[in-house]
Protein backbone atom coordinates (compact mmCIF):
# COMPACT_ATOMS: atom_id res chain seq x y z
CA UNK A 1 0.00 0.00 0.00
CA UNK A 2 1.42 3.47 -0.76
CA UNK A 3 0.36 6.83 0.90
CA UNK A 4 -0.14 9.97 -0.89
CA UNK A 5 -0.26 13.29 1.72
CA UNK A 6 -2.00 16.70 0.57
CA UNK A 7 -2.36 18.84 3.73
CA UNK A 8 -1.81 21.77 1.13
CA UNK A 9 -5.34 21.41 0.02
CA UNK A 10 -7.96 23.00 2.51
CA UNK A 11 -9.01 19.71 3.74
CA UNK A 12 -5.76 17.42 4.25
CA UNK A 13 -6.16 14.44 2.40
CA UNK A 14 -4.29 11.21 3.18
CA UNK A 15 -4.76 9.09 0.31
CA UNK A 16 -3.91 5.05 0.06
CA UNK A 17 -3.35 3.64 -2.97
CA UNK A 18 -2.42 -0.26 -3.49
CA UNK A 19 0.57 -0.94 -6.12
CA UNK A 20 -1.91 -0.99 -9.25
CA UNK A 21 -2.91 2.41 -8.44
CA UNK A 22 -5.62 1.79 -7.46
CA UNK A 23 -7.62 4.45 -4.60
CA UNK A 24 -7.84 1.87 -1.86
CA UNK A 25 -8.94 4.64 0.61
CA UNK A 26 -9.45 8.53 1.52
CA UNK A 27 -9.20 9.85 4.72
CA UNK A 28 -9.74 14.08 5.10
CA UNK A 29 -9.19 15.95 7.88
CA UNK A 30 -8.90 19.51 8.57
CA UNK A 31 -5.38 20.35 9.38
CA UNK A 32 -3.81 23.75 10.58
CA UNK A 33 -2.14 25.04 13.61
CA UNK A 34 -1.83 23.05 16.56
CA UNK A 35 -3.94 20.00 14.23
CA UNK A 36 -0.58 19.35 12.75
CA UNK A 37 0.59 17.79 16.19
CA UNK A 38 -1.89 15.25 15.68
CA UNK A 39 -0.29 14.19 11.75
CA UNK A 40 1.18 11.00 12.39
CA UNK A 41 -1.14 10.05 14.75
CA UNK A 42 -3.98 10.28 11.78
CA UNK A 43 -1.41 8.31 9.00
CA UNK A 44 -0.90 5.66 12.08
CA UNK A 45 -5.23 5.39 12.86
CA UNK A 46 -5.85 5.09 9.21
CA UNK A 47 -3.16 2.38 8.82
CA UNK A 48 -4.66 0.10 11.76
CA UNK A 49 -7.91 0.59 10.44
CA UNK A 50 -6.44 -0.96 6.93
CA UNK A 51 -4.99 -3.28 9.30
CA UNK A 52 -1.24 -1.98 8.49
CA UNK A 53 1.15 -0.02 10.24
CA UNK A 54 2.68 2.92 8.69
CA UNK A 55 6.21 1.13 8.25
CA UNK A 56 4.30 -1.32 6.08
CA UNK A 57 3.88 1.39 3.55
CA UNK A 58 5.55 0.91 0.08
CA UNK A 59 5.82 4.27 -0.94
CA UNK A 60 4.98 7.92 0.51
CA UNK A 61 4.15 10.78 -2.11
CA UNK A 62 3.87 14.09 -0.12
CA UNK A 63 2.13 17.13 -1.62
CA UNK A 64 5.14 19.67 -0.22
CA UNK A 65 3.69 23.25 -0.71
CA UNK A 66 3.71 26.09 -1.37
CA UNK A 67 2.09 25.69 2.24
CA UNK A 68 2.79 28.09 5.51
CA UNK A 69 5.88 27.01 7.55
CA UNK A 70 4.50 25.27 10.73
CA UNK A 71 2.04 22.70 9.24
CA UNK A 72 4.33 21.51 6.02
CA UNK A 73 7.54 21.71 7.89
CA UNK A 74 5.81 18.99 10.83
CA UNK A 75 4.25 16.94 7.46
CA UNK A 76 8.11 16.90 5.76
CA UNK A 77 9.94 16.20 8.83
CA UNK A 78 7.68 13.58 9.94
CA UNK A 79 7.35 11.89 6.97
CA UNK A 80 11.07 11.78 6.50
CA UNK A 81 11.50 10.13 9.53
CA UNK A 82 9.36 7.78 8.90
CA UNK A 83 10.61 7.01 5.08
CA UNK A 84 14.27 7.10 6.63
CA UNK A 85 13.59 4.86 9.71
CA UNK A 86 11.40 2.54 7.89
CA UNK A 87 13.03 2.28 4.43
CA UNK A 88 10.13 3.67 2.95
CA UNK A 89 10.35 5.01 -0.94
CA UNK A 90 9.82 9.06 -0.20
CA UNK A 91 8.55 10.96 -3.32
CA UNK A 92 8.05 14.83 -3.08
CA UNK A 93 6.00 17.06 -5.58
CA UNK A 94 4.54 20.24 -5.32
CA UNK A 95 0.66 21.66 -5.78
CA UNK A 96 1.14 22.52 -9.65
CA UNK A 97 2.81 19.18 -10.24
CA UNK A 98 0.10 17.46 -7.73
CA UNK A 99 -2.72 19.37 -10.28
CA UNK A 100 -0.99 18.04 -13.47
CA UNK A 101 -0.79 14.31 -12.14
CA UNK A 102 -4.62 14.73 -11.78
CA UNK A 103 -5.24 16.02 -15.43
CA UNK A 104 -5.03 19.77 -15.23
CA UNK A 105 -2.18 21.55 -17.66
CA UNK A 106 -3.13 25.21 -16.28
CA UNK A 107 -2.10 27.72 -13.28
CA UNK A 108 -2.15 27.37 -10.25
CA UNK A 109 -3.20 29.85 -7.19
CA UNK A 110 -2.72 28.49 -3.30
CA UNK A 111 -2.90 31.60 -1.05
CA UNK A 112 -0.01 33.22 0.57
CA UNK A 113 -1.16 35.65 3.25
CA UNK A 114 -3.77 38.03 3.55
CA UNK A 115 -2.91 40.17 0.15
CA UNK A 116 -0.79 37.51 -1.72
CA UNK A 117 -0.67 34.28 -3.84
CA UNK A 118 1.97 31.81 -5.06
CA UNK A 119 1.04 31.84 -8.97
CA UNK A 120 2.54 28.94 -10.99
CA UNK A 121 1.14 30.05 -14.64
CA UNK A 122 1.80 26.26 -15.58
CA UNK A 123 3.31 23.03 -14.22
CA UNK A 124 6.77 23.17 -14.30
CA UNK A 125 7.03 26.98 -14.68
CA UNK A 126 7.65 27.74 -10.96
CA UNK A 127 6.24 29.84 -8.23
CA UNK A 128 6.25 33.45 -7.65
CA UNK A 129 4.60 35.45 -5.11
CA UNK A 130 1.89 37.81 -6.26
CA UNK A 131 -0.12 40.02 -5.04
CA UNK A 132 -4.30 39.44 -5.56
CA UNK A 133 -4.43 42.32 -7.40
CA UNK A 134 -1.34 41.63 -9.78
CA UNK A 135 -2.97 37.49 -10.74
CA UNK A 136 -4.05 37.60 -14.59
CA UNK A 137 -7.84 36.78 -15.22
CA UNK A 138 -7.99 33.19 -16.14
CA UNK A 139 -9.02 29.88 -14.60
CA UNK A 140 -6.96 28.15 -11.77
CA UNK A 141 -6.58 25.48 -10.14
CA UNK A 142 -5.33 25.59 -6.26
CA UNK A 143 -6.66 26.96 -3.26
CA UNK A 144 -8.35 30.56 -2.85
CA UNK A 145 -10.64 32.89 -1.06
CA UNK A 146 -13.57 33.34 -3.10
CA UNK A 147 -14.10 36.76 -1.65
CA UNK A 148 -10.57 37.97 -3.15
CA UNK A 149 -11.62 37.74 -6.91
CA UNK A 150 -14.64 38.76 -6.91
CA UNK A 151 -15.96 41.27 -9.55
CA UNK A 152 -12.67 40.03 -11.88
CA UNK A 153 -12.45 37.57 -14.52
CA UNK A 154 -10.58 35.09 -12.49
CA UNK A 155 -12.03 31.36 -11.57
CA UNK A 156 -10.06 28.36 -8.71
CA UNK A 157 -11.52 25.13 -9.07
CA UNK A 158 -9.53 23.64 -5.31
CA UNK A 159 -10.98 19.85 -5.95
CA UNK A 160 -8.33 17.23 -6.84
CA UNK A 161 -9.00 13.58 -8.87
CA UNK A 162 -6.61 11.96 -6.36
CA UNK A 163 -7.51 8.43 -7.98
CA UNK A 164 -6.26 9.99 -11.43
CA UNK A 165 -3.25 11.69 -10.10
CA UNK A 166 -2.30 8.23 -8.11
CA UNK A 167 -1.75 6.68 -11.75
CA UNK A 168 -0.19 9.43 -12.94
CA UNK A 169 3.02 9.93 -10.57
CA UNK A 170 6.60 9.14 -11.90
CA UNK A 171 7.28 6.65 -8.89
CA UNK A 172 10.56 5.25 -10.37
CA UNK A 173 12.99 7.79 -8.44
CA UNK A 174 12.42 8.50 -4.83
CA UNK A 175 14.42 11.46 -3.04
CA UNK A 176 16.03 10.79 0.30
CA UNK A 177 14.25 13.67 2.08
CA UNK A 178 11.35 15.74 1.16
CA UNK A 179 12.39 19.52 0.17
CA UNK A 180 9.34 21.73 2.03
CA UNK A 181 7.98 24.56 -0.30
CA UNK A 182 7.03 27.27 1.87
CA UNK A 183 5.22 30.82 1.55
CA UNK A 184 6.95 33.01 3.88
CA UNK A 185 6.33 37.02 3.51
CA UNK A 186 7.49 38.00 1.04
CA UNK A 187 9.27 35.25 -0.51
CA UNK A 188 8.71 31.51 -1.44
CA UNK A 189 11.30 29.16 -0.12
Amino acid sequence: MHLLVDTVSPVAAFVFFDSDRNVVRIDREAMSGREFERFLARISESCAELGMKPKDLQGIVCVRGPAGFTGIRIVSLTLGTLSFTAGIPLFGIDYAELQLAAGWNGGTLVRANRDEYAFSPSPGAGFSVMRKSDVPDGRYRGIADEFDFEGRGISVKSEVDYAWAVRSFDLSSPSNRIEPFYVKKPHIT
